[in-house]
């Protein structure tokens, strides 16, 4: 679970988003969820990463 949500939180990051506002979001939308749903949130993140976000079928 803590991987999935730093690799969450450095795509917020890596996004353009503050350590605040990921932090903030993380809290709203991470953080007590389910699994499932936020391992693929990370999986579509790495894939971005070692792919480019245009090769992503995002889910969320």
């Amino acid at each position: 679970m803590d991987d999935c949500e730093r690799v969450i939180e450095l795509g917020l990051i890596g996004g353009g988003k503050t350590r605040r506002e990921a932090e903030t979001l993380l809290n709203d939308h991470v953080r007590g969820k389910p699994i499932l749903p936020l391992a693929k949130i990370a999986v579509d993140v790495l894939g971005a990463l070692l792919m480019g976000a245009d090769h992503v079928n995002a889910s969320a």
